[in-house]
């Protein structure tokens, strides 16, 4: 106390007009120490009740921070700098997001996504990207399968993995060179067979799929 301000109070609450309230249950919330704030309908917690518990941004005392990211320094939750985290964390110097509102973590954990570029979507418990089981996989669907191959990898298109060099037998989409199609005497074997077919049958859409997909 210095003079009639307070500067700080052992435990209870600095009022607006720089007192101490010591009454039983001050600040409230599990907080031991607080201070009113000029238009500020909360109190803002400055010590927690128990000393393992950190300060929320709600100004509540939990054992975890509700929201934000803990800073084991200062008792205190902080605000995550990734846009839409809600919860997140400091590995070594890197700040990663465990908890997105309304969107995907991505699967770096860096970046909060309205879909996923890489990975697999899944929903539950938490919305988040999960890399792909299928070695070598960059993009798949929420069953595993593959859709897009790591950088210098190729999607074969029945069996749905990736690989370096294409197998005997396949050949590259011309639509997408990154994606190698059935073998080729499976291809040869549907063109007999159409070739085979009378005229009327051979519509122009299946001639339009051969032109554009098989050699």
């Amino acid at each position: 106390m210095n003079g009639n301000k307070c500067d700080d109070c052992a435990t209870g609450k600095i009022t607006k007009d720089d007192k101490c309230d010591t009454s039983t249950n001050a600040c409230g919330n599990k907080c031991a120490t607080c201070e009113e704030v000029i238009g500020n309908p909360t109190a803002k917690c400055t010590k927690c009740a128990t000393t393992t518990d950190y300060i929320n941004l709600d100004e509540t005392c939990a054992k975890t921070c509700k929201t934000g990211k803990v800073n084991k320094d200062t008792k205190k939750c902080e605000e995550c700098t990734i846009s839409g985290c809600e919860i997140c964390e400091t590995v070594g110097t890197i700040e990663q997001c465990t908890n997105c509102k309304n969107k995907y973590i991505a699967a770096d954990k860096l970046l909060c996504v309205d879909l996923c570029t890489t990975g697999k979507p899944v929903e539950t418990p938490i919305k988040k990207c999960d890399l792909c089981v299928t070695a070598n996989c960059d993009v798949c669907d929420k069953d595993d399968n593959c859709t897009k191959c790591n950088t210098k990898f190729n999607l074969v298109s029945d069996t749905l993995k990736c690989v370096d060099i294409c197998p005997e037998g396949y050949m590259t989409d011309k639509t997408n060179k990154n994606v190698l199609n059935v073998p080729l005497k499976v291809v040869q074997l549907v063109k007999r067979q159409m070739n085979a077919l009378p005229v009327w049958q051979n519509t122009s859409w299946r001639k339009e799929y051969v032109t554009e997909h098989m050699p």
